[in-house]
């Protein structure tokens, strides 16, 4: 993109966004990694190692247990509901 084109506002904010998004770019992917999660990274390797036709029926099962966490019912490790 030919920059002298542009009109002075637009040019200091496509300078802005490069001074800014430039560390970004010089880390790679290990910029926007998260904080590490081991129960969370369990979940995604499951995710990922699924077929594509098959992620779907997990994650739906993910949200219906959520839900169910989420209205305060207490689910046992072996997976029987608690009182």
């Amino acid at each position: 993109m030919d920059r002298t084109r542009l009109d002075p506002e637009l040019r200091a904010a496509v300078d802005a966004d490069d001074v800014l998004l430039r560390p970004l770019a010089d880390a790679g992917e290990h910029a926007l990694r998260m904080p590490t999660d081991a129960e969370l990274e369990e979940i995604v390797r499951a995710y990922r190692d699924l077929a594509p036709r098959q992620r779907a029926p997990l994650l739906a099962v993910v949200r219906a247990v959520s839900s169910v966490l989420k209205a305060g019912v207490v689910i046992a490790p072996s997976g029987s509901l608690l009182d």
